[in-house]
């Protein structure tokens, strides 16, 4: 009877520590969420991921004016005319962190324009030079209002008169998949772990009390790392074809990007139904069966991969 008592109690402490682990997950997952953009406008989901936003009123190839850009870290947006700039410096805080950013709005045969430098150090040591960067970013930039991505070249022109002035440093602008996306990752790869863990301490303090059903246990858990593992591989793929993707995407033809976003889009759409399944399984014929299933999808993210690079 003290035994069984034994095996409750320790069983009652793993449920503790997986309500724990389910609310610093939960925590984690929030936070992931507004900082990586899940509340974000059309300005600040564009410019998290990308150099150019367009917005009404202005009619801009933009995959070309990205190209123009490159990977510097400047990014330029058209606004509707009458938006608020300064406003919508603000929204860029997160978004455009790191970079140089101008907000251009057509005023008639001119631009409304506003600099809005998002580099560390720019409201403090680095007003001065941030001051003029925001100055001079503009310059020139009325006398193509009927031209925008002339207006464009205009804009990088000044920025890389700015760069060579030292008065904003040189450097190259890094886009990241969204943290959510991580963070889903982890979280899967988390839930697995942890899981895995918790069932083992169990085990191990109950050994004397069922010694045939924790060697059936132990060849479960077995498999379920086994899954947990080829989950979080094919997690990782997704997350590195995203990004893979976004560096590539100025180079992709209209139809190579359709057909990629489809592509991703049904793998991503697979993952995520298979995901519950991952964390409902317990017996080892539904697990072996869902560790085919994410193998494929794993397969399937590699010849992706290779069409994507053979471009």
């Amino acid at each position: 009877m003290s035994a069984l008592k034994s095996l409750e109690r320790y069983r009652g402490r793993g449920n503790g520590l997986f309500l724990v682990a389910l609310a610093v997950c939960v925590v984690l997952a929030g936070w992931g969420l507004w900082t990586g953009g899940a509340f974000d406008n059309d300005l600040q989901s564009d410019l998290r991921v990308s150099s150019v936003h367009v917005g009404d009123g202005t009619n801009i190839d933009e995959q070309a004016a990205e190209q123009i850009v490159g990977n510097r870290r400047l990014v330029v947006a058209w606004l509707a005319p009458g938006e608020d700039l300064g406003e919508a410096c603000d929204e860029l805080e997160g978004p455009a962190a790191g970079t140089v950013g101008l907000l251009l709005s057509p005023a008639g045969d001119e631009y409304d324009t506003y600099g809005c430098v998002q580099m560390a150090g720019a409201e403090d040591e680095g007003f001065g030079k941030a001051y003029v960067a925001e100055t001079q970013l503009p310059a020139g930039v009325d006398e193509f209002v009927d031209s925008p991505l002339d207006a464009l070249k205009v804009v990088v022109v000044n920025y890389d008169t700015l760069v060579r002035a030292k008065t904003i440093p040189d450097g190259t602008r890094t886009i990241a998949a969204p943290l959510p996306r991580f963070l889903i990752a982890g979280g899967a790869l988390a839930g697995v772990v942890l899981g895995a863990s918790a069932l083992y301490l169990v085990s191990r303090r109950a050994g004397r009390v069922a010694a045939a059903r924790l060697e059936r246990r132990a060849h479960a858990e077995d498999v379920r790392t086994r899954l947990g593992a080829a989950a979080a591989v094919v997690a990782g793929r997704l997350l590195s074809l995203d990004v893979e993707y976004t560096r590539r995407k100025p180079r992709l033809s209209s139809k190579r990007q359709a057909n990629f976003d489809e592509r991703y889009s049904a793998l991503a759409a697979r993952y995520a139904e298979v995901l519950p399944e991952v964390h409902a399984a317990h017996d080892a014929e539904s697990v072996e069966g869902l560790i085919t299933k994410i193998e494929e999808l794993g397969e399937q993210c590699g010849k992706l991969s290779e069409s994507l690079k053979a471009t």
